[in-house]
């Protein structure tokens, strides 16, 4: 893929809780892929879709929370539902409710999403979901899937497919202390890794690095946090997020930090 063009992101989400509970931290991961690999690929615009049967909204106690915030902060955190423009959201249509499983079968879902987006530009696309994808034979999950090579010139558009349902603690029945921030986390992470690939940028054995190859669990996830030195691209090396951004429906910024030797 070229570095300029378009490259387009679909958050779509079935169930309205997780919309309501995850959904902004997803938005706001979105944003985040875009800030991190502007260095890299200034020309490149994004476009972005909300799918779902219901719309965030800040709670009470976020409003509040975020009043106070600009009172104390000089720089006040963005948060995700500032970014929610109404022409990016669209209704769950008729056609995904028809795939609507347990299990989606991740071609079908490229197809039905881009009759809900009218998207049918050469764009790549990432489409995000709550659903579990099927995972290859005698696999028990799968995190994403390419509905066709996204190395090969022979499939056009790429389009790939990235289910948060096995990032999701609740999966495993872990403790869900920092539930939402540990699914945008983990979410995050593996888009930065998609479209990283998605850019032409290589794998590396780099743990930390969000290029990391190969991602053989969620755990893998966890430790990939920054962009490491081993691919000749001084703009983005050592780049990571802020962690004292705690707010997982806020855009943390991107900062610069010394890589491992």
């Amino acid at each position: 893929m070229a570095r300029d063009g378009a490259f387009v992101q679909i958050l779509v989400l079935f169930e309205e809780k997780n919309a309501l509970d995850y959904g902004l931290a997803l938005w706001a991961a979105l944003h985040e892929v875009e800030h991190f690999y502007r260095p890299a690929a200034p020309s490149l615009t994004y476009r972005r879709y909300f799918v779902s049967p219901a719309s965030p909204e800040p709670s009470f106690l976020t409003r509040i929370a975020r009043s106070l915030g600009q009172i104390f902060v000089n720089a006040p955190e963005v948060s995700a539902i500032d970014l929610l423009d109404p022409r990016t959201i669209r209704p769950i249509s008729k056609q995904l409710r028809a795939e609507e499983a347990a299990v989606i079968d991740q071609h079908q879902l490229v197809a039905a999403v881009r009759d809900v987006t009218d998207e049918m530009s050469d764009a790549p696309m990432l489409i995000v979901t709550d659903r579990a994808i099927i995972p290859p034979r005698d696999w028990r999950y799968i995190i994403w899937d390419a509905a066709g090579s996204i190395w090969s010139d022979t499939v056009s558009p790429p389009a790939v497919a990235l289910s948060v349902a096995p990032l999701d603690p609740r999966y495993w029945r872990e403790s869900e202390t920092d539930r939402i921030a540990t699914i945008k986390s983990r979410a995050r992470a593996a888009a930065l890794s998609i479209t990283g690939s998605m850019l032409g940028i290589g794998r590396c054995a780099d743990r930390a690095c969000f290029m990391f190859n190969p991602v053989s669990s969620v755990l893998t996830l966890d430790g990939m946090r920054r962009f490491g030195r081993d691919h000749d691209l001084p703009e983005l090396e050592g780049r990571r997020f802020d962690s004292r951004v705690t707010d997982p429906g806020a855009v943390s910024p991107v900062v610069k930090a010394e890589t491992a030797p």
